[in-house]
């Protein structure tokens, strides 16, 4: 049996090497500016698919992990999915390429500017075999963490044609605001669950309505409460609990994390008693998310905190 066969949970989206700065200027509402001055800078594995994947991982699961790499740097960030056992055969790493790249700054207040150079680009051919021969008909939930939109399309149509049972997560990251309103009409049948930060959500509402019937929503917004809109139409916030401060706090890849400890906490409920039961523990589901999502701020990069009873410690409920 393959480590795809194991897992219960598809990730699709992008994996990246990251390198993350500091700088000692604050940022204006345009970002940095023309200049600005770098105090630290360190590198890290990232992107988001392999974030939330390792992320799920630190919950005791083994999930499937969807995306394209470059094959001529690929080695370390294949070994190190190998090392956390998550299941890499739907990796399609392309010849003579590089993987995709992050330059990452962030300011003393928090706010981050990123600079991303995308994965190879494959044939829409390909990236439907990709999802063919993954394990994406037999699993519980698929997560698509953002990627370009055709590529999130085909992979949550196909999802819907080949295991309706699935639970669908869509989260459209930064694509939010490159959808147009039909797009964003073409993706409404095919997904349950949409989670997206505060930015992002404004973004599809400015194309007009969403059709929430029968969804459930998650908005994130750093610090602030996370907004729920249930799929009875009902709206509720469920606040962040504070965390002690050790000086070396770092939000990149916090958005990711949330996303993994909501689904880890989300596919135990599923298995527990369906979708009935897992929405009547919604509010402990959402708070796994967080609880993630504060492990990974207090470490410097996106794939480098671990599920311990030792950081929910310096977790104190406001």
């Amino acid at each position: 049996m393959t480590r795809a066969d194991q897992a219960k949970i598809t990730v699709i989206g992008a994996i990246s090497y990251d390198e993350i700065l500091a700088s000692d200027t604050i940022f204006g509402p345009d970002g940095p500016g023309l200049n600005c001055k770098i105090v630290s800078r360190a590198h890290h594995l990232g992107g988001c698919g392999g974030n939330i994947a390792y992320g799920l991982v630190q919950h005791g699961l083994s999930p499937e992990l969807i995306s394209i790499a470059g094959k001529g740097d690929f080695k370390t960030y294949a070994t190190n999915l190998s090392r956390l056992s998550i299941a890499a055969d739907s990796i399609l790493a392309v010849p003579y390429r590089s993987c995709a790249r992050a330059l990452i700054v962030t300011d003393p207040e928090g706010t981050q500017f990123t600079a991303f150079e995308p994965e190879p680009e494959i044939t829409l051919g390909d990236w439907k075999s990709l999802l063919e021969h993954s394990n994406l008909r037999h699993n519980k939930i698929l997560i698509c963490a953002p990627f370009p939109q055709q590529r999130q399309l085909i992979a949550l149509e196909y999802a819907a044609q080949v295991n309706p049972d699935c639970l669908k997560i869509w989260c459209p990251g930064q694509y939010a605001d490159r959808l147009d309103a039909n797009q964003l009409t073409s993706f409404a049948p095919h997904w349950d669950i949409l989670i997206c930060n505060a930015q992002e959500m404004e973004n599809l509402q400015r194309l007009g309505t969403l059709d929430w019937r029968d969804k459930l929503c998650l908005v994130t917004d750093g610090p602030r409460p996370v907004r729920v809109r249930l799929p009875d139409q009902s709206q509720r916030t469920i606040p962040i609990p504070r965390i002690e401060r050790a000086g070396e706090e770092d939000p990149t890849g916090c958005g990711d994390a949330m996303i993994a400890g909501f689904a880890a906490a989300l596919l135990g409920h599923i298995e527990d008693g369906g979708t009935p039961k897992w929405i009547n523990k919604l509010n402990a589901i959402v708070r796994n998310g967080i609880r993630n999502a504060q492990r990974c701020f207090a470490s410097v990069g996106s794939q480098n905190y671990q599920h311990v009873e030792a950081v929910d410690r310096n977790i104190q409920e406001s």
